[in-house]
């Protein structure tokens, strides 16, 4: 038994991905240990957790397909916010156990689709080897009255 972060590194998940397979109530082996404080203080069992990965999480948790898109976690969200009919990226739904919440999922090739259709500013300056703000100038369309 180990806790949350150090099973979320030998898993290779984010330690947020651990959490929703306790909350889910997908792991079996789940303990509180008195002598810590905080999440150091709960402990989990690593080998379940590595096959809760592949058994339950499906694609990459929005935390982590933000992280491969280099967006904010909240502007991943909005990507994928299915209440205002703007989703972006199609999100994987994965009923909990006692099916009160659900853990969603984006598809690795998903956000790597959408990288390559959407390029940020910050990717043109790159290219063009300017500041930002330089890059978002020579981007703005020229209006004319």
């Amino acid at each position: 038994m180990v806790p949350i972060v150090k099973a979320a590194e030998k898993a290779k998940l984010l330690a947020v991905e651990v959490v929703q397979l306790i909350l889910g109530s997908f792991l079996s082996r789940v303990v509180c240990w008195t002598a810590e404080q905080g999440y150091s203080s709960v402990l989990v069992d690593p080998v379940e957790v590595k096959q809760l990965k592949h058994d339950v999480l499906v694609g990459v948790s929005v935390s982590k397909a933000a992280g491969l898109a280099s967006l904010s976690v909240r502007t991943m969200w909005k990507l994928t916010d299915l209440d205002n009919g703007f989703a972006m990226l199609p999100v994987i739904g994965i009923k909990t156990r006692q099916g009160n919440r659900v853990i969603y999922g984006i598809m690795a090739e998903d956000v790597a689709a959408f990288r390559r259709q959407y390029l940020k500013t910050s990717d043109v300056a790159e290219h063009l080897e300017c500041a930002v703000s330089d890059a978002t100038k020579r981007l703005r369309p020229v209006v004319r009255h």
